[in-house]
C-alpha cells in the first residue's frame, strides 16, 4: 500500500513540475513593450484600462478590465 501511495505521490509532483514549466509568462510594464505595440494601443485602445500587460516566449499579452485581448508578437506586431 506504501509503494502505491509513493507511486501516486511522484507522480502528482511530476504533473505538478510540468504545468509549472508550461507558464512563462511574465508580467511587465506597458512601457516595456516594442514601441509599435505601444503606439498602436495609444491610437485604438486609448480609452480602454489595461488590467494586464504580460510576455512569454514568443508575444505580448494586454488584457483589458472589459475582457478584451490584444496580442503581438516580439516585434510588436499586432496578431
Amino acid at each position: 500500500m506504501k509503494k502505491i501511495q509513493a507511486i501516486l505521490l511522484l507522480v502528482a509532483m511530476m504533473a505538478l513540475s510540468f504545468n509549472a514549466k508550461a507558464d512563462h509568462d511574465q508580467v511587465i510594464t506597458f512601457d516595456q513593450m516594442p514601441e509599435a505595440a505601444q503606439t498602436l494601443l495609444r491610437q485604438h485602445f486609448a480609452n480602454k484600462v489595461p488590467l494586464v500587460v504580460t510576455v512569454d516566449w514568443d508575444d505580448y499579452t494586454i488584457r483589458y478590465e472589459s475582457g478584451e485581448k490584444v496580442e503581438f508578437d516580439k516585434q510588436g506586431n499586432w496578431k
